[in-house]
């Protein structure tokens, strides 16, 4: 992987950012482009969180990864950011921080245009998320590409955003382009240079990045820090681009000189004391008195009075007029919020007396608790379509949709969305008559636990459920092994993975598993270091619950759906391993009759359910949806495919070599790892055959997830994004031996 010519890199300065890092990586992780055609290069400016251990572990787990420990902090990304640039080895270089998102098809595009069009810059927009609230940057409506700066220099002078762009390296070096260091609006200098000796400009109009800026009182992005080093800073870095552009081109300064309304507008904003203020502009004037002489550039009409005090130097002046402006604003600020209450309020009280009459409606059958649960529940899903509620219904009243419903809407006849039909829900479920909660409401807080999702009339579903509720109890007080104390010669090892958003009820599935009639030797549960930064401490208490009866965790690299398999065939590649999902609850005889299939046919790879593979007239593969589950008896073939989350029973050495190349199954097969596994027995020439009483129908956890009515991630809409078709096409294309085999059978 040394030798390997990557494509790009992606250059991340990191401090203090272990709660935002993760998301960072998976946005660069899950480039369109192809992670592995990515160099990501982490830079530590000395953090003192866990940063430097996550980062480390990146690295330590992926070999396109490179994490670099700088000694002390710089205090702004400029030193991080050129180590990064001297260790980078592609052609083209993006920059993104740690606590920031790329979007998923950015490095693509943004490659494709550089490489593609003879440019050496190319550019999209971004957007900003303040505390949640995002806005589009968008300074050009249409794509255009230039030669150089001169064409259009008003390029200069919009916000640097320099994690929109992509680089040449050879421009970098060649030019002797670097950061300031120790110092912000680094970027600003950076940026202007480059653009500079930039022959080719291209702008894409499409957004890049997520600029994520936190302004709460207890953590403040840099952005909103408005310190006297800060400010200093600024201004410092104004003067590095004033002498930049004073050597290249003196027409050019008023580009720099330009930036000063927005180091004026920081400069108020601050909480500067009022010695602090007089003491900077004394330190600060000299560009001030540039801009006076400057024919280009002119101050905003707010700040001329504060501009002219400037420069004639009446420093005291000029601060009591700063402070004046920062009253004014707080002031109108107030004004604005209060007269936007005053018309909030003069509106409600035309609604209030039948708004009221609502809220009593309320709580006429639930409790607060239940209610504030609820709802929260249905906005967590995304159970209430409001664009729905109000076109289907003309629902034009100033109080909250959901909470009409919740009150009378569903009296009225109303639904909260097209698929929820209450009055069905209602007529299947005899306890939402009983309970007399709104329909929706009993859902989230006690129908879905209790697996009945008959919530409209074409929606019955073929799969069987649990219930929680009930099974809480017994999980509870469950007290014996669930593991088997005498060890066999050759183990029997259930294999299973998870991720974050899956493990607050993989303690059912988990229960199942312990509560086998034949007892494995051991139960492991793989988990990715990279989604679990602070360890078992990330993980429920119910999960951890059950290692006293026989669950193990481990930990292994994040390779998505593989990670049920592959750990476990390198940890015990002597013994038998049965893989597991999840979100399935097992029946309590599952185990057995595997273990039983497989001593009386040791050779084969057992499984609960599978599909059977057809041809085509022509020859060729039908579509993988085609392929009907086999049923009954099911005798050994090659053309059973067998579909592991419901259990299979997987021999030593029963698969080929290749099995458990990373580098090959992400590659060829990267969302369907059941197709790499079979392709792999296949090799292996190791047939495969389902117990004679089969696990057609499968039971699951949590039903209502599995039919895609909760608006939440499984295993298989995570790692499944392409279809099985193309990976099955990957895999013989690769492997011509495949169809020989078949042909064989």
């Amino acid at each position: 992987m040394q030798d390997k010519k990557f494509l790009i890199s992606i250059i991340v300065p990191v401090f203090n950012s272990e709660n935002y890092i993760h998301n960072t990586f998976n946005s660069i992780k899950n480039q369109s482009i192809g992670f592995e055609n990515i160099e990501l290069i982490f830079v530590d400016d000395y953090s003192t969180d866990n940063s430097r251990k996550i980062i480390k572990s990146y690295s330590d787990n992926y070999s396109n990864v490179k994490s670099i420990l700088l000694n002390e902090n710089s205090g702004f990304g400029g030193l991080p950011r050129n180590v990064g640039i001297q260790n980078a080895n592609s052609d083209y270089i993006m920059f993104l921080d740690s606590d920031d998102i790329i979007y998923p098809d950015s490095c693509e595009k943004l490659y494709d245009e550089i490489n593609n069009n003879g440019s050496d810059l190319a550019f999209g927009y971004y957007v900003t998320n303040v505390d949640g609230v995002k806005s589009n940057h968008v300074f050009f409506e249409k794509n255009f590409k230039i030669n150089n700066i001169f064409e259009n220099t008003d390029l200069l002078i919009q916000p640097p955003a320099i994690m929109s762009k992509i680089y040449k390296k050879s421009i970098i070096l060649e030019n002797n382009i670097e950061f300031p260091i120790g110092m912000p609006g680094e970027d600003l200098v950076f940026s202007t240079n480059y653009f500079l000796y930039a022959n080719g400009i291209s702008f894409i109009n499409f957004p890049v990045f997520e600029y994520i800026i936190r302004n709460s009182n207890s953590e403040k992005s840099v952005s909103y820090e408005r310190n006297k080093t800060y400010l200093k800073g600024l201004y410092d870095s104004y003067m590095k681009l004033f002498n930049l552009l004073s050597d290249f081109d003196d027409n050019l300064v008023y580009v720099c000189l330009s930036r000063l309304n927005y180091w004026i507008q920081q400069f108020i904003d601050s909480d500067l004391t009022f010695d602090d203020r007089v003491n900077l502009l004394k330190n600060c004037n000299f560009l001030f008195t540039e801009f006076e002489k400057s024919d280009n550039v002119m101050p905003h009409k707010e700040y001329s009075d504060l501009f002219n005090e400037i420069l004639n130097k009446n420093f005291s002046k000029a601060v009591e007029i700063s402070f004046f402006i920062k009253n004014k604003r707080h002031i109108q600020k107030n004004f604005s919020v209060l007269s936007t209450c005053l018309d909030d309020f003069n509106q409600s009280l035309l609604n209030i007396n039948s708004q009221l009459d609502m809220l009593r409606l309320l709580f006429r059958n639930c409790s607060e608790e239940e209610l504030f649960k609820g709802i929260e529940l249905i906005e967590k899903w995304d159970l209430f379509d409001y664009e729905y509620y109000c076109s289907e219904y003309n629902y034009n009243i100033s109080f909250n949709p959901l909470l009409h419903y919740l009150s009378v809407g569903h009296i009225q006849g109303k639904n909260p969305s097209r698929l929820f039909d209450g009055k069905f829900y209602e007529s299947s479920n005899i306890n939402v008559l009983n309970s007399k909660l709104n329909p929706l409401l009993y859902f989230v807080l006690y129908g879905i636990d209790e697996g009945n999702v008959l919530i409209n009339n074409d929606l019955y579903p073929h799969h069987k459920s649990i219930n929680k509720r009930l099974l809480e109890n017994k999980i509870k007080n469950f007290n014996e092994n669930g593991v088997t104390t005498n060890k066999r010669d050759v183990k029997l090892i259930v294999s299973l993975t998870s991720f974050p958003e899956r493990l607050y009820d993989i303690h059912f599935c988990i229960y199942s598993i312990l509560n086998q009639t034949i007892k494995p030797d051991e139960i492991v549960l793989w988990l990715a270091n990279e989604q679990f930064p602070n360890g078992e401490k990330d993980i429920p208490h119910e999960v951890l619950n059950l290692k006293k009866f026989g669950l193990k965790i481990k930990w292994c690299e994040d390779i998505k759906a593989y990670k049920k398999l592959i750990p476990a065939l390198k940890e015990y590649p002597n013994d038998l391993i049965v893989t597991a999902d999840d979100d399935l609850f097992y029946p309590e005889n599952w185990l057995e009759l595997l273990y039983e299939e497989h001593k009386q046919n040791p050779d084969y790879i057992i499984c609960q359910r599978s599909r059977k593979i057809s041809f085509n007239n022509s020859g060729s593969l039908k579509s993988y949806d085609e392929w009907k589950l086999n049923d009954g008896e099911v005798k050994q073939s090659f053309f059973n495919f067998s579909t592991n989350g419901a259990g299979s029973l997987f021999p030593p050495h029963s698969l080929y070599s290749d099995v458990s190349n990373k580098n090959l199954f992400e590659k060829l097969c990267p969302n369907a790892d059941d197709v790499w596994i079979w392709a792999m027995a296949i090799l292996n020439r190791t047939k495969i055959k389902g117990v004679n009483n089969n696990m057609r129908e499968l039971t699951y956890v949590n039903l209502a997830r599995e039919l895609n009515i909760l608006n939440e991630k499984t295993l298989y809409s995570s790692n499944f994004d392409g279809g099985n078709d193309l990976q099955i096409k990957n895999i013989i294309d690769y492997y011509p031996d495949i169809m020989k085999i078949l042909t064989e059978d």
